[in-house]
């Protein structure tokens, strides 16, 4: 038997599903301390106990992330990825939402005008300047945004199979890379790949800088590699100037690098490196910030990068009574499939518990599936059968449980170090614990915008920005646990042939005439991630929206709505190329695609809280621009978001009571608009306005 599968004193039953705390790679594992009030005459093996932090051993077959590498793997991913960025070219929902808006911002830049200055832009401005960089170069088209985002989807899928593989063996990282691009490419906008639906295209490359930071921060901690020191760099810049989430990251891990550099067992404290790792991740963004500021002022690069009102919003960090019962909720679900897991091992339910246990674990695991459909119900009210279903596997979903175990085990791990003193960096035997604890931290840090709430909802939701973190820990965990039940079935693979030389060389580290259970579990989870790529992939083309195309000047580009195109159509024969078009409802590709300018400095007239100076700047400018048509949608224009997700802190409730925006506050431009424009013409939801004459604005204005 593996050294790594010694037998143990027995653990509870469904303690598998917390085995982040082994090291991982490339050590065997015993427990550093036990839990003597869990002991049995009975014994399980080491991969189904407990323990969080642990002792390493230099033998043994692990879950070596440098091992069974399969052929020709960036070649498989790019060939998925063409054939998803074929059956996404070119598809919009809507000419109004977020992708609209962005087209309009870059294409705003393209032209001349200042991001911060002379119109809004919501986030830091490095994806806004990638956009608008390849419009000024290639041309401002929707072919143009189409490839940018397409090249950017592509490095967020190639950069989560390399990261993975600091953790996992080959084709568990590359079934990690394509489940992750295939769920993005199917996404109807928070996270979509390979589509002009994503929300903004600052969410892709904040993805990347986080990605390039964790294989740059592992390798540099561990070997000291110079070379590190550029990934660091890079990718620190990157995710800094993407968006906040992904500068906490940054720094939270910048932070922790620095600490365990200073407290690092077996090297000799140096300030050097420290003061080269500091410098590396913060010194290209702080000086990329300063020179900005320097263009566009510092109030609005401040006002841009927190969201023009949006970061003071919400406290999603702070707990409220809902977004804790949320969390254990999750916990629940991850004890439940720990259980299923047990379950299935034949020699469990023979020797190793007794009946009244095997109850147990079937307890638990219904016990989780009713909590899950009750707080599925308690969430989102009544739903049929397929709804239910439907949102029971999403993404975010499932990913749930692993965000809450895994915020809860970076805790524990951290605690850990801080009490032992023990930093298990460098090139010794501690070095196991390293990669897991950074993915551990990154996905607590991004995960702290919708820990117990976000914009939205009060209740606790995986953010997108760490999706490929926690897919990666998630496999990592599934793995893990799989390998105990497999070891527990003593599953074997008759004889030494080639074929069994090859199954071992791709799933596991040795082959010792049998396959090893990191071999199956690696395998197991393989199956469980493509057969859930391809449902998504499938369900997503048989229940696709019917998309039309038609001409622009921007381009082609397919719709989904009925709207569009009639308002396109409508803005071409009634305006001229110089003539300004305000879009209130929500949008801005119709000013993209008819190349007519936006008069005013805001983009986005809803879920924001402007301050009264961007209020007032608005009428000012549409004043000496007047806007010949105004394209509006009713309830559209918003002051903050009407829901009661509005910050507690420090008070403790059970639901937010606080509204996050104002209904009772008025947008000048917009009583501006009702005086002066007067309705022509509606195309569903979507009315247009146009200038009234001066004698009937001013009998409107006496009306008034």
């Amino acid at each position: 038997m593996p050294d790594c599968f010694a037998s143990r004193p027995a653990q509870p039953m469904f303690s598998s599903a917390l085995q982040t705390g082994e090291r991982l790679a490339p050590f065997a594992l015993t427990p550093h301390f036990s839990y003597p009030w869990f002991r049995r005459s009975h014994s399980m093996p080491v991969c189904s106990q407990v323990p969080i932090f642990v002792r390493p051993k230099a033998v043994g077959p692990t879950l070596n992330a440098g091992d069974g590498d399969i052929p020709y793997p960036y070649a498989l991913l790019a060939g998925v990825c063409l054939a998803l960025m074929w059956l996404n070219w070119l598809e919009l929902p809507s000419f109004w939402g977020d992708p609209a808006r962005w087209l309009l911002q870059a294409y705003r830049f393209a032209e001349g005008e200042i991001p911060y200055q002379d119109f809004a832009w919501p986030y830091p401005p490095l994806s806004l300047g990638l956009i608008a960089g390849a419009f000024k170069l290639f041309g401002s088209t929707f072919s143009t945004a189409q490839i940018v985002v397409d090249g950017l989807s592509l490095a967020v899928v190639l950069l989560t199979y390399v990261a993975g593989r600091k953790l996992l063996p080959g084709p568990l990282g590359l079934a990690v890379a394509l489940c992750l691009a295939c769920v993005g490419a199917t996404n109807p906008g928070n996270f979509a790949l390979f589509s002009l639906r994503i929300y903004t295209p600052a969410l892709l490359t904040g993805v990347i800088g986080i990605l390039l930071m964790l294989g740059g921060m592992v390798d540099y901690l561990q070997s000291d590699r110079q070379g590190s020191l550029w990934a660091i760099a890079i990718g620190s810049w990157i995710a800094i100037l993407s968006k906040p989430e992904f500068m906490l990251a940054a720094v939270g891990l910048l932070i922790t690098s620095g600490l365990l550099l200073v407290g690092s067992a077996g090297r000799t404290w140096k300030l050097l490196p420290l003061v080269r790792l500091i410098s590396a991740g913060l010194g290209p963004s702080m000086i990329t910030y300063y020179i900005i500021g320097r263009l566009t002022g510092f109030d609005g690069l401040l006002a841009g990068v927190t969201g023009y009102g949006l970061a003071a919003m919400t406290c999603p960090w702070w707990p409220t009574g809902v977004g804790v019962f949320g969390g254990l909720v999750a916990f629940g679900q991850a004890v439940g499939v720990a259980s299923m897991c047990s379950l299935l091992g034949r020699t469990c339910l023979r020797c190793r518990w007794r009946k009244s246990r095997a109850l147990v674990q079937v307890g638990l695991t219904v016990a989780s599936v009713v909590l899950s459909a009750g707080y599925l119900r308690f969430t989102k009210g009544p739903l049929t059968l397929r709804s239910g279903l439907e949102h029971l596997t999403s993404f975010g979903t499932l990913l749930l449980p692993v965000m809450w175990v895994g915020t809860l085990l970076c805790v524990l791990q951290g605690l850990y170090i801080s009490r032992t003193n023990k930093v298990l960096i460098g090139s010794g035997s501690g070095s196991g614990l390293l990669p897991i604890f950074a993915f551990l931290m990154s996905g607590s840090l991004l995960s702290f915008r919708s820990l117990f709430g976000d914009l939205f909802e009060p209740y606790t939701k995986v953010p997108a920005a760490a999706y490929p973190v926690w897919l990666i820990v998630g496999s990592c965990l599934l793995t893990r646990l799989v390998a105990a039940v497999c070891e527990a079935r003593s599953t074997t693979v008759a004889g030494n042939s080639a074929g069994d030389e090859r199954f071992a060389k791709y799933f596991s580290v040795q082959l010792a005439g049998t396959a090893t259970p990191c071999s199956v579990a690696s395998l197991v989870v393989v199956t469980l991630l493509v057969a859930y790529s391809l449902t998504r992939i499938v369900v997503n083309v048989s229940g696709r929206e019917e998309a039309h195309s038609f001409s622009t000047q921007a381009g082609d580009v397919s719709v989904a709505d009925d709207e569009s195109e009639p308002v396109y159509r409508y803005v071409m024969n009634s305006t001229k190329s110089t003539d300004y078009v305000l879009d209130l409802a929500n949008g801005g590709a119709v000013n993209f695609a008819t190349r007519r300018r936006s008069p005013v400095f805001s983009t986005q007239f809803a879920d924001l809280r402007p301050s009264d100076d961007v209020l007032r700047e608005d009428v000012d400018r549409i004043e000496k621009h007047p806007s010949q048509i105004v394209i509006w949608s009713d309830n559209e224009v918003k002051y903050g978001v009407w829901a009661y997700t509005g910050c507690t802190f420090p008070r403790l409730v059970w639901r937010p009571d606080e509204m996050a925006g104002d209904p009772t506050r008025k947008f000048p431009l917009v009583e501006y608009m009702i005086a002066r424009y007067q309705k022509t013409r509606t195309f569903g939801r979507i009315c247009v306005w146009r200038l009234a004459s001066p004698s009937d604005a001013g009998r409107r204005e006496r009306g008034k």
